[in-house]
């Protein structure tokens, strides 16, 4: 989702540069509310998207809203997404093993990281321009965006969190005098969104085997379209994703060991495939009733 929350981030900045005329309009109030949503749409997209905030505060901060109204903009969002984390264990576990996995890194290791994603965020060129126009632009909220992106890259990066960095670099092009006459926000726009598709797809993870999908494409050629499938040993969210049946993880409080589909990703009790026959070529050993 890097990809959208990015996208939307160049929006929100857009939107914060343009605060003070928003707070003009005759019809501020229902604009503050589409802002509203979309500040919601943003933070279900990603978790990502809290790093943005800084444009948020600004247009809400500028506008001409009672301070209680400024506030429920801002913070019920965040709110509800809250609400749904702890209502939705899985995307917590998500969160503690991303903060997690780069634990052992040393100081340097992170820094010589950050620097290749910094780089590869604005093919270098854009990297150098737009902090050097983030820099001079003495705005709170694009200078407190950067850091607050910098540092949640440092401490967990990824490939993909380079297009985070990009709709600020494009954002830092306009405080540089001699290219903010010739740009305007929808050449920015129009810039931007191609820029960030190639970073993108530079940065991408590379693609590997997926076993959950051969499986799913083989139960589903073999007509397995319903019922669930015991799953021995762990699984992601692409076995839910990519089987045609209902993925169970199988362990040995499991009462109910009766199932149509046995897929084995570790070593299989004997009990388990009893009257069952195994599918041929598959990566994994899947069994299924006869």
């Amino acid at each position: 989702m890097s990809t959208f929350n990015a996208w939307q981030g160049l929006v929100l900045l857009l939107l914060a540069l343009r605060a003070e005329r928003i707070a003009a309009l005759a019809y501020a109030r229902v604009v503050y509310f589409a802002v509203g949503l979309f500040w919601l749409w943003s933070l279900f997209t990603g978790y990502q998207a809290i790093l943005f905030a800084p444009f948020i505060l600004t247009i809400y901060r500028m506008s001409k809203l009672p301070l209680s109204q400024q506030v429920l903009y801002v913070v019920a969002p965040i709110f509800l997404l809250v609400l749904y984390s702890f209502s939705n264990p899985l995307s917590l576990v998500r969160v503690v093993g991303t903060a997690e996995k780069d634990v052992g890194l040393t100081f340097g290791e992170r820094a010589a990281t950050f620097g290749r994603l910094w780089w590869i965020s604005g093919s270098g060129l854009l990297s150098i321009i737009g902090t050097w126009g983030i820099l001079r632009s003495r705005r709170l909220d694009l200078i407190g965006a950067f850091l607050l992106l910098s540092s949640f890259i440092f401490l967990s990066n990824s490939p993909y969190y380079a297009i985070l960095l990009t709709p600020l670099l494009l954002g830092g092009m306009l405080f540089i005098r001699s290219l903010k006459q010739r740009l305007c926000s929808g050449m920015l726009l129009s810039i931007g969104v191609p820029v960030m598709l190639i970073v993108a797809a530079v940065s991408s993870p590379p693609l590997v085997p997926n076993v959950a999908r051969d499986v799913g494409q083989l139960l589903l050629q073999a007509g397995y379209t319903d019922g669930r499938a015991l799953v021995v040993g762990p699984f992601g969210h692409e076995w839910q994703y990519y089987m045609p049946v209902y993925p169970v993880r199988y362990t040995e409080m499991l009462e109910d060991t009766s199932a149509e589909m046995v897929v084995c990703r570790g070593e299989c009790p004997n009990f388990l495939m009893k009257g069952m026959v195994r599918l041929k070529d598959a990566g994994l050993p899947v069994f299924v009733q006869q």
